[in-house]
């Protein structure tokens, strides 16, 4: 079980630059039931992000969850660090094909430079002003390799 309150504060601190206040109480019962794998990470024994992912076998997809550092941490590589960890996890399970993010504007470009692609967009989803970006990433033989 991570640490809720430090993940509740790290989500705090991106408020409301990259999520909707409104947000907050589904992250925390997110972190409650904890329904899917999920990471944190920690700087100098603090919790200052966390990130998850679930697999839908049937669609041959897994899905990115609740991916977020604390504003103080970001561009120091945690974010990097989680997102990996994750494409890791994810690249073991060999049915797996696509991975999907729902990201906003602003987060968007951090994930493109990993590869995703942005497949549509529905703007003020997120908020206003907050748009959501539908992001995928093919997991072909090559990049699995890469990857793991």
């Amino acid at each position: 079980m991570p640490d809720v309150a430090s993940c509740l504060g790290a989500f705090r601190s991106n408020v409301p630059a990259f999520f909707g206040a409104y947000e907050q109480s589904e992250y925390a019962a997110f972190l409650e039931r904890l329904p899917c794998r999920y990471f944190v990470a920690e700087l100098g024994g603090t919790v200052v992000g966390g990130g998850g992912f679930y697999i839908v076998q049937s669609e041959r997809l897994a899905s990115l969850v609740w991916g977020m550092v604390s504003r103080e941490s970001q561009r120091q590589g945690v974010g990097t660090a989680l997102l990996r960890v994750r494409l890791e996890h994810i690249a073991c399970n060999r049915s797996v094909r696509f991975v999907r993010a729902k990201a906003s504007q602003y987060s968007a470009p951090f994930l493109q430079r990993f590869g995703f692609y942005t497949d549509g967009i529905i703007e003020h989803r997120f908020g206003h002003g907050l748009h959501q970006h539908d992001m995928y990433l093919r997991l072909p033989s090559r990049q699995r390799r890469e990857i793991a």
